[in-house]
């Protein structure tokens, strides 16, 4: 009993082929694949490995006291989520803006236009005042927004940094 292959099954098994192949190159070229892989569709793992493939981002505020003088910054959210996540998370809406904040400012802004012009920059300035406004004797916020790579204390690049806003 022999079994003939039709076209499209020829086509299907190129197909995935390819993508077997391209997997195997891709761990070796991980920038070029990241640079040229828009849809993330070609896995790139990094096991047992200090630094992640990809980038975490993350949000630090600080206040000002009538005296004008910085707190130390702070993050805006937990990155580890406590055990109960799973029922009540409030803080996965922050990290979901948080996400939504990089992408609009890792994009290319439309000429005459700032960052803070944005609704997606108003919603998380809404956010961190209202986080702001629970410390006694602020009058005014700042917050940045950094990706990192590897642990904390891993290599850290500022993304964008507010302007200072009344609370």
């Amino acid at each position: 009993m022999s079994y003939e292959m039709t076209w499209l099954e020829f086509v299907i098994c190129l197909v995935i082929y390819a993508w077997l192949v391209l997997t195997v190159v891709a761990q070796f070229f991980k920038k070029f694949t990241i640079s040229r892989d828009p849809f993330s569709i070609i896995p790139i793992c990094n096991f047992f490995a200090p630094r992640p493939v990809r980038n975490d981002v993350d949000i630090c505020y600080r206040t000002f006291d009538r005296a004008n003088a910085p707190t130390p910054w702070r993050p805006l959210y937990r990155n580890l989520k406590p055990w109960y996540a799973f029922l009540f998370n409030p803080e996965q809406r922050l990290r979901k803006l948080a996400l939504e904040l990089h992408r609009t400012l890792a994009a290319a802004p439309r000429p005459g236009r700032r960052a803070s012009d944005g609704y997606v920059y108003r919603l998380f300035l809404n956010a961190v005042a209202a986080r702001a406004s629970e410390d006694p004797g602020s009058v005014a916020v700042e917050f940045v927004v950094y990706t990192y790579r590897g642990y904390e204390g891993g290599d850290r690049s500022i993304v964008f940094k507010s302007d200072r806003h009344d609370v």
